[in-house]
């Protein structure tokens, strides 16, 4: 028979690494009295969160409607942003001007707070509008009434009106004291004269005259000295 081989022994399993904590199992969540109060207080915080989020959207609501929304006003009058503010409890106030060509008097340029944003109701949009152009139209020509309006769609005012007689109609603007071109600030003045009409003709023959009455004798009395 041949000899029996020596049995080795079996390996031994390698030293655990220096700093590496041993493994342990994962503790499974059983349904003791531990699982069952976590498992109440998830319930419990779940109903909590549902509970707040009508009050949450209520709350929203509210503040919204408490800070409406800025309109754009630019491009628009006065005239027309009052109505748009009104309904919004918004307050507006013009605090500065500046010349604008493209723009008539009274237009908004610009706005504070800027359109979109949300305020708190009640607050005051400040602006600031177009005060025209200012530059001189051409007026000679033109009746008085009609240079007024031309004056004041682009800031200006008609100021002394000096009236000659003249062949011209009457009312017709003859010369401008301010030359047009003129760049002029907001709200200055421009003295014209203006025609009063042709010199009215002298009068024409009276009646004709009837005889001279006759004259009448009176007799003169003298006094004497003594």
């Amino acid at each position: 028979m041949p000899p029996e081989e020596p049995t080795l022994p079996a390996p031994a399993a390698p030293p655990p690494l220096r700093g590496d904590p041993p493994i342990r199992p994962a503790p499974r969540m059983g349904w003791g009295p531990a699982g069952r109060g976590r498992r109440m207080w998830i319930a419990v915080a779940a109903i909590a969160a549902a509970s707040l989020v009508p009050a949450a959207v209520a709350e929203r609501r509210a503040w919204l409607g408490a800070h409406p929304r800025v309109p754009n006003l630019i491009g628009k009058s006065l005239a027309e942003a009052g109505p748009l503010v009104v309904p919004l409890h918004f307050g507006l106030i013009v605090n500065g001007t500046r010349p604008d060509p493209a723009a008539p008097p009274g237009t908004i340029l610009a706005q504070n707070p800027p359109a979109g944003r949300r305020v708190l109701a009640r607050s005051i949009i400040q602006l600031k509008v177009s005060q025209g152009s200012g530059v001189v139209p051409l007026l000679r020509g033109a009746p008085v009434h009609e240079a007024a309006e031309r004056l004041e769609a682009i800031g200006l005012r008609l100021g002394r009106v000096h009236y000659i007689e003249d062949d011209a109609q009457a009312g017709t603007v003859l010369e401008q004291f301010t030359p047009p071109g003129w760049q002029l600030g907001a709200n200055d003045s421009v003295d014209v004269l203006v025609s009063q009409g042709p010199t009215v003709g002298a009068a024409g023959p009276g009646p004709e005259a009837g005889p001279s009455p006759p004259a009448i004798a009176v007799p003169s009395t003298r006094i004497h000295s003594g």
